[in-house]
């Protein structure tokens, strides 16, 4: 159907999945059709990925995997997601949230690009595909990080005798 208005063609029936190849021709006011065009080919891809597998370790700065259930004081963890299939990338949530992360195909780690806040945080991930189509996420995880350092403890006062006795230090 064309819309003269804003110039645009719409199909009469739903394209199938997969490739297509679009031409089109001009029909006069006698009934006569003119020569189709050149045909505009596309892939129609209206499908998003499977969910995606549940989070269960990051890489600690020596590259060795850990829970992601231990706590951290890494407040950009390289979260392991695997491998992803061409044309492929994993979003990183937390707390619902897409934030910005970086894939390293290499390792199969996805990383906040930046640092999280201390404290619990549930993350997951998703899988987008070259259409732009976006999985369910995978279930959450919570994530506890803590990069804060134990406050510095009171100088001792006293010590113990040999009779297990308070004694003052002098």
């Amino acid at each position: 159907t064309y819309n003269a208005e804003d110039g645009t063609l719409t199909p009469n029936s739903p394209l199938a999945e997969g490739s297509n190849a679009l031409s089109y021709a001009i029909k006069d006011e006698a009934g006569e059709t003119g020569p189709a065009s050149d045909p505009i080919s596309f892939v129609l891809d209206t499908v998003a990925p499977a969910k995606p597998a549940d989070l269960s370790n990051r890489l600690d700065e020596q590259g060795n995997p850990q829970a992601l259930t231990q706590p951290s004081k890494d407040s950009t963890p390289s979260i392991v997601v695997g491998p992803m299939a061409a044309g492929e990338t994993p979003v990183l949530m937390v707390n619902g949230v897409e934030v910005p992360s970086t894939y390293d195909a290499v390792d199969g780690t996805l990383t906040p690009n930046s640092p999280l806040a201390d404290g619990t945080q549930n993350l997951s991930y998703a899988i987008k595909d070259a259409a732009g189509n976006v999985s369910e996420a995978s279930d959450t995880v919570a994530f506890s990080l803590d990069t804060t350092a134990p406050a510095k403890p009171a100088a001792p006062s006293n010590r113990l005798d040999e009779d297990g006795n308070p004694q003052a230090l002098t």
